[in-house]
Formats: C-alpha cells, sequence, structure tokens
C-alpha cells in the first residue's frame, strides 16, 4: 500500500433543500485508487452547538427530551442547536440553553469541534460546558422554534446511567453524546 494522503478531488451536490444537501464527493485514497463517497452536509448554518449544562449548587444535569422525525422517536439530549452564520458558538450554546430550557447560564469553557458522525455528515459540534445558578433563575420562560415541543429534565448527575436506561426501557431514544458523558461519569 502507498503511505500517500488521501486527495479530494471533487464535489457535487446530488440534491439540496432548505437545511441540507446531499453530496457526491471524488477522492484519491492511499492506495492511489479513485473512489466515491455520499454525505450530507448542513446548509444555512455553520455548525452546532451542545450544551452540557449543570444546576448549581445541585449538582443536576440539564437535559432535553423531544422527538426527532430522522429516528421516529423521542431522544433524550442536551440542549443543541444550529449556529447562525454570524454568530459565535459559545453566544450560540447560551441562547440556545435559554431558548430551549429557560435557564440562563455561564460559560465555563468550550470544548474544540468534534465529529458525531464523519462518515455521514461534515456537520461539527461544538460541546459548551455551563454552571447555571439555580437561586438567581427566577421564573423560567421557553422560546421554542415552530416545530419544536421540549421537555426540560433535571437529573442527578450520579443517577444519569440509571435514568438513560429507564428512558430507553420506555422507549425512548439516547443522544451518543449523552451516552458518552454518562458512561464518563460511570467508568471514567
Amino acid at each position: 500500500m502507498n503511505n500517500k494522503n488521501p486527495k479530494r478531488l471533487s464535489k457535487k451536490i446530488k440534491a439540496s433543500g432548505r437545511w441540507l444537501a446531499l453530496s457526491e464527493i471524488s477522492y484519491e485514497a492511499e492506495d492511489g485508487k479513485t473512489r466515491v463517497w455520499e454525505c450530507v452536509e448542513r446548509v444555512s448554518c455553520a455548525g452546532a452547538v451542545a450544551v452540557i449544562a449543570t444546576l448549581r449548587p445541585s449538582g443536576r444535569i440539564i437535559l432535553v427530551r423531544q422527538y426527532r422525525a430522522p429516528v421516529d422517536s423521542f431522544v433524550i439530549e442536551f440542549p443543541a442547536g444550529l449556529i447562525d452564520r454570524e454568530e459565535e458558538p459559545a453566544v450560540t450554546a447560551l441562547r440556545e440553553l435559554r431558548e430551549e430550557t429557560g435557564y440562563a447560564g455561564s460559560l465555563v469553557t468550550m470544548l474544540p469541534i468534534g465529529y458525531n458522525s464523519p462518515g455521514l455528515t461534515q456537520e461539527g459540534v461544538y460541546l459548551a460546558i455551563v454552571d447555571v445558578e439555580e437561586k438567581s433563575q427566577g421564573e423560567l420562560h421557553t422560546k421554542f422554534d415552530e416545530s419544536e415541543f421540549i421537555e426540560t429534565i433535571l437529573v442527578e448527575r450520579a443517577r444519569l446511567p440509571e435514568f438513560l436506561a429507564e428512558a430507553e426501557a420506555r422507549g425512548d431514544k439516547l443522544d451518543a453524546k449523552v451516552e458518552a458523558f454518562a458512561a464518563a461519569q460511570r467508568y471514567g
């Protein structure tokens, strides 16, 4: 085998909608052969954020539950959203937390961009670590997008693996980021 770096040769958009495009990528692989790959790409945004928010002082984690049509099920997730083109990921994170759950928080750190399914999509997701002071919240007000119907769930950090097992047993699906976080809490 040649130890060449792969090289993209071309990209063609095969179909496009309001939020997604299906693309075909031709590239020269490490073995020198030309290969073709199909992928889904986000359009109309600059990526996504997911918010790992912890209530202080209780230490409870803020999760959301919402119906996701691609998996035809409710999914347990971190609050999340798409980054507007001219918006910084940290701003999006705090905005989405407020809009989806009503909670206002302060950013602890932003993790580098990561990829959930790089064999399928180029979408990158920034993880925001946020602290939320419970006593300073007052009355919570959400601001859902037209298609959003979101339930906020507060879970004790130590009980997260058990909660996820219960949710799955009820028929909910689990977002991989939440599962990875729970596994790190339990086995890390």
